[in-house]
């Protein structure tokens, strides 16, 4: 599963799945901590468990 989330204030908290849709790993940020999570930006999980930029998100507004 290659899902994304969009950070906004606060905490982002993703989960990633193998191809077998088994949950391997959940992972959280604070937006704005260490982790160097942006707000108004979109993330999705390596196959390693950590947090990319998802720069493919094509969102209309």
């Amino acid at each position: 599963m290659n899902s994304a989330a969009k950070a906004v204030e606060g905490w982002l908290v993703l989960a990633g799945y193998n191809a077998d849709d088994t949950l391997e790993c959940v992972k959280a940020a604070k937006v704005g901590g260490p982790e160097g999570i942006k707000a108004d930006t979109y993330y999705r999980l390596t196959a390693a468990g950590e947090f990319v930029e998802a720069t493919d998100i094509k969102v209309e507004e």
